[in-house]
């Protein structure tokens, strides 16, 4: 539809002072509610919250969730502001606010990304992550220009991180470092392959490489029931074939066994959800700017508009619009 004919249909719309605000937020309501249904439906859920300024030099909370929706899924979760100061106890009275109005409970978040505020520790089994990109602007303020760069590359694969992986990258250069320095202190300054310990297995390798381990359940972090668990499942030939052959994620592998071995996916599942940086909060902090500009200075609210812009949920527009009776313009 073009020209005059498309003309005439767009001047039916109404459009008030409040129409598009109105319209924004029934569209942003229509997605945290899908949002809030889908955590509910999987249960098991991880967060991620960081705070900034706005260009009218008000605090805003963002929060992102993880959950696994046969796969890996990040929710864009709130935007609020945050009245008086930022304190650690200010960010978790915010985002229990938000969880306590939806009905999700802190015993079944496994884990949780900040910039380092403190006091967020509600469920004792919660993984607690400092920021890795926070970090590393933190070390780059003190490091050469060379370090700086390998910091740079660093930051950019942090939407691809995630806690297993980044532990398994970070436990790979620490052994590094050693080879470095036993070459080193040989007048050896070659590049050296990484230092391995005959039968030695880290703890999150069992999630990674489940049907390699099953000699060493003993020594890996199970309750009794799990390592049943693990023990049975590393048996499975049928399955061993098909996480060997598919190309499903390791989340996508680990749910699909929640109804054959469920204590020992829940765990899995609850090592791999927590977030390693805030990228998601970064992103959204760039949609606040270009949001809230100095034209909309006094934007009250941004969650609604953020929520829309960033939502990888779409509204459900045809219900929206059975909702509202059609007004022709005079």
């Amino acid at each position: 539809m073009s020209g005059k004919e498309a003309q005439e249909q767009i001047s039916k719309v109404p459009l008030s002072n409040n129409t598009i605000s109105r319209r924004i937020s029934e569209m942003s309501t229509d997605i945290n509610e899908e949002v809030v249904k889908q955590i509910k439906s999987e249960r098991k859920f991880a967060l991620q919250v960081d705070e900034s300024t706005d260009i009218a030099e008000k605090c805003q909370l963002v929060g992102f969730c993880k959950f696994i929706d046969k796969d890996i899924v990040e929710q864009f979760m709130f935007c609020k502001e945050l009245q008086t100061t930022t304190t650690g106890e200010d960010i978790l009275a915010s985002v229990n606010s938000y969880l306590t109005q939806h009905g999700l409970s802190w015993n079944y978040c496994c884990g949780i990304c900040t910039d380092g505020a403190p006091s967020m520790k509600e469920n004792p089994y919660i993984i607690t992550t400092h920021c890795f990109l926070h970090r590393e602007a933190l070390v780059a303020k003190r490091c050469e220009e060379e370090l700086t760069e390998v910091l740079n590359q660093a930051v950019k694969m942090g939407r691809l991180e995630g806690i297993v992986t980044s532990v398994n990258k970070m436990k790979g250069f620490q052994r590094k470092l050693k080879s470095w320095k036993s070459a080193v202190q040989k007048d050896d300054v070659s590049n050296f392959p990484s230092l391995q310990q005959p039968g030695y297995k880290e703890k999150l390798d069992w999630i990674v490489s489940p049907f390699e381990l099953a000699d060493m359940a003993e020594e890996l972090d199970f309750t009794a029931i799990e390592s049943d668990e693990f023990l049975d499942m590393s048996a499975d030939s049928t399955l061993k074939v098909k996480f060997e052959k598919s190309d499903v994620t390791l989340a996508a592998f680990w749910h699909g066994t929640l109804g054959e071995y469920p204590n020992l996916a829940k765990k899995a599942i609850s090592l791999l959800l927590p977030f390693s940086t805030s990228y998601l909060c970064e992103q959204a902090f760039s949609a606040m700017a270009t949001i809230k500009s100095k034209q909309r200075n006094r934007l009250l609210s941004l969650e609604d508009d953020i929520r829309v812009a960033l939502s990888t949920i779409r509204p459900d527009i045809k219900s929206l619009c059975s909702k509202h009776q059609s007004q022709v313009s005079h």
